[in-house]
């Protein structure tokens, strides 16, 4: 027994001498852990502590820089997923913004947030085309808010603004003819703001079509006053219609015609009823209502007598009051409604040649407004279309690193101002390809497409291939 307690003694001394308490302490604490491990490693309700990642501490935050992605690679993912702008805070055009803050000169950024820029300009413009001017005016903001020298989206945003300002007078001045304000009073008539539209948009036909309309009813007016024995009245208006339009072509025939109006309406067995059509023509009931309208009274009076003078030219002044409507229901976007009038001013003996020009251009709106929702009824290849500029897409990086070439095909409107709106891939070898091959045919302009000399949106598309250079 002695001699086996010395040597374990010994034993220990031997072990404190080798390793030192320190070492015999953690020794001891290892076979403690296990120990407890073992009682209790059946019972699941026990939560051991995970181990402090203090303790394992190996270059963890080396690790998570080397693997996240910088901005500029968000921006291109971002891109290829078509989140060019939204979500607000991981889109495209955000992670760009980012990365040309964090590299001022770092030229992928710049030439990626200028993609960006240009897919957003393109998508105003197809806005633009549709008349939606909420969508056109976000978008060039956006370009606005990263890039405020853009030149593109400065001229981009007054055209904008001037074409919204444009349609809101057209619609007041609709309005304001309905509302028979053709010249008073002031400041709030059709005449005053057909003169802003021009001073906004020169060119612009509506307003020059309305000036038009304004003279015509007016001078038709002066007939119907003179027609009355209202010689005053009639002067009266022939003296506004000078002020505004002195070559207006009929001015001079209505001065003459109002000479003789007393004399045209002596016939008495006719007298009454060409009295009360001429009412029903000054109050503007050309059609309507039913039985007391000019274009009624006035036929009635030609059923009587078919040789009267008076009726003929009667219904002369129905037909131009009803075309004059017709233009301004049409520049009101009003389609129906000037199809309704033409078909009434036809019943009053409009000439053939003024309906059929009628006609076409309710055929030419109705024509925009069906390709403003997507209607294109004239598609052609591109050999049929001049183009003024192009853009050869770039070859994307990513399928120049992984040695991938093709192409993509796309769709496109070219609208009547020569520019492409509503691009898509149709078909395409890869994916890759897909955002340079929209980039591009985004920027290509062309000559307006004419048919029967009027501008018009057609359809067409052409296929990009991808070689590497």
């Amino acid at each position: 027994m002695d001699s086996t307690l010395s040597s374990s003694t010994a034993n220990d001394s031997s072990l404190i001498d080798s390793f030192g308490i320190a070492s015999l302490i953690v020794v001891l604490g290892v076979s403690l852990s296990w120990f407890v491990l073992k009682m209790y490693s059946s019972s699941a309700s026990i939560a051991l502590p995970s181990i402090p990642m203090l303790a394992l501490d190996v270059g963890t935050s080396t690790v998570s820089e080397e693997t996240e992605m910088s901005a500029l690679q968000r921006a291109e993912l971002a891109f290829a997923a078509g989140n060019i702008a939204e979500p607000e805070q991981s889109s495209a055009l955000y992670y760009y913004q980012q990365a040309v803050v964090a590299e001022p000169e770092n030229a992928d950024a710049i030439e990626g947030l200028n993609r960006v820029a240009s897919h957003l300009l393109s998508t105003a413009e197809s806005s633009v085309f549709r008349n939606d001017w909420s969508d056109a005016r976000a978008y060039t903001s956006l370009v606005l808010e990263a890039l405020p020298d853009n030149e593109q989206a400065q001229g981009l945003l007054e055209r904008i603004e001037r074409y919204q300002r444009v349609e809101s007078l057209i619609s007041l001045a609709a309005r304001q003819v309905s509302a028979s304000r053709l010249t008073t009073p002031k400041g709030d008539n059709a005449l005053a703001t057909y003169r802003r539209i021009l001073s906004l948009d020169p060119k612009n036909e509506a307003a020059t079509q309305g000036i038009r309309s304004i003279a015509q009813r007016l001078l038709a007016g002066a007939q119907t006053a003179a027609f009355a024995g209202d010689t005053d009245r009639a002067n009266a208006l022939v003296a506004k219609v000078k002020a505004f339009a002195p070559n207006f072509q009929g001015v001079q025939e209505t001065e003459q015609l109002s000479k003789q109006w007393n004399r045209i309406s002596s016939d008495q067995s006719t007298r009454g009823e060409l009295l009360a059509a001429a009412k029903a023509l000054r109050e503007d009931k050309l059609v309507a209502p039913k039985g007391d309208n000019a274009l009624e009274l006035f036929r009635g009076v030609l059923a009587k007598d078919p040789s009267s003078e008076a009726a003929t030219r009667g219904l002369d002044l129905v037909a131009q009051e009803l075309i004059s409507r017709a233009w301004t229901q049409l520049r009101g976007q009003d389609l129906s409604g000037a199809t309704q009038a033409v078909a009434d001013a036809k019943l009053a003996g409009a000439q053939t040649s003024t309906l059929a020009e009628l006609t076409a251009e309710i055929d030419y709106q109705n024509r925009l407004a069906n390709a403003r929702l997507g209607r294109i009824d004239l598609q052609l290849p591109l050999s049929k279309l001049t183009t003024v500029s192009k853009i050869s897409p770039d070859f994307p990086k990513r399928a120049a690193t992984k040695g991938i070439t093709g192409w993509a095909s796309v769709e496109f409107t070219v609208s009547p101002a020569g520019e492409v709106v509503d691009a898509k891939i149709s078909e395409s070898s890869n994916y890759l390809f897909d955002r340079a091959a929209l980039s591009a045919i985004k920027r290509w302009r062309f000559e307006p497409y004419l048919q029967d000399g009027r501008a018009v949106p057609v359809k067409s598309g052409l296929r990009f291939s991808f070689e590497p250079s």
